[in-house]
């Protein structure tokens, strides 16, 4: 077993898809241009150092296990990935296989980002601040400090990579919707350091509105600067950008069905890659230079920056029995 200590938690197998490539003394090496909104600043970075950090899935055995055993994984994905992008054909989402395989590349790619991490770190955080207000005691401050440990949070969040976690994400994924977009203008997809993003046009207040199973989801995740998958709620959408209410019997039918969609309008790219900026933890990446709509998004709206302008924490005045006393769920502000 080979060790790394570079961990990407985007992995260059769909990176390179938004790089540009330069040969040099026979080997080709990829660089991506990156807008990082909280710095507000751009340039180039090789992908080999975007989107990584040093032992990021941890410095023991059990880390260089998770990263080997992403590598493999990796390797088995690039096929289906590979045919995606040559023959563009939306009818490859159609075959078990290759859906399964999609489906779970997908749920690997949504929970161990970075992003994901610090959701937990600012979670753990925001729950701690709420609870010490309403015990100050120091009794409780130090039973509250022993159930949100700052130093367990990479430890949690490695915890949902499982077998129990990612096969029961990757069944609610394969169960959508699944469309193929293609970008059939001058602007190109991007893609960031949270790749998986969700957007929903329904508001189901109080409760949260972007879990992958949430009534009326959208997910998007972009293959290249042309093809970008869209995975929908089946029950609410038979097409792309258009909900409607789908009859129970033929919910089943719908999912098995895969459909391509192209996009001639600029408007819509723009909104896509709105989710990108939205949802990535720090960078945005792309084969262009071009980062406007980044630059004007992040000036309209500060609050894209901190991470914790997007979490909320309630805590539930009353105990009801199959319910936790605390909830969490991602605002946009």
């Amino acid at each position: 077993m080979s060790k790394s200590k570079k961990h990407h938690y985007v992995p260059q197998l769909h990176l390179k898809h938004f790089a540009n490539a330069k040969t040099s003394r026979g080997k080709k090496n990829y660089s991506v241009y990156f807008y990082d909104k909280k710095d507000d600043i751009k340039g180039k970075v090789n992908i080999k150092k975007a989107a990584m950090e040093n032992y990021f899935h941890g410095k023991g055995e059990s880390g260089q296990i998770i990263e080997d055993t992403m590598g493999r994984f990796e390797t088995k994905v690039a096929p289906v990935y590979r045919d995606l992008i040559s023959y563009k054909d939306h009818q490859i989402l159609e075959n078990i296989k290759s859906r399964v395989i999609i489906s779970a590349f997908i749920t690997i790619q949504h929970i161990r980002t970075l992003k994901s991490r610090e959701e937990i770190r600012s979670t753990f955080k925001m729950a701690k601040e709420e609870l010490f207000e309403q015990f100050d005691d120091d009794r409780s401050r130090e039973v509250i400090e022993k159930y949100y440990p700052e130093e367990e949070v990479e430890e949690v969040h490695l915890s949902l990579i499982n077998q129990k976690v990612l096969s029961d994400l990757t069944k609610i994924l394969y169960d959508k919707k699944w469309i193929l977009l293609e970008n059939n203008t001058d602007f190109p997809f991007w893609t960031s350091d949270n790749p998986v993003a969700r957007y929903n046009p329904l508001d189901l207040s109080p409760y949260g509105n972007l879990g992958v199973a949430s009534w009326g989801i959208q997910i998007y995740f972009p293959l290249n600067t042309k093809l970008c998958l869209c995975l929908l709620d089946p029950e609410r959408y038979r097409t792309y950008n258009n909900l409607e209410k789908v009859k129970f019997k033929d919910i089943n039918q719908n999912i098995k069905n895969a459909e391509k969609s192209i996009i001639e309008d600029i408007d819509e790219i723009e909104f896509i890659n709105g989710l990108q900026i939205i949802e990535s933890y720090r960078q945005i990446f792309s084969k262009f230079d071009n980062f406007s709509l980044a630059k004007k998004m992040i000036k309209e709206n500060p609050n894209m920056k901190n991470l914790e302008n997007e979490i909320e924490v309630n805590f539930q005045k009353e105990f009801r029995p199959g319910s936790g006393l605390i909830h969490t769920r991602n605002i946009r502000k």
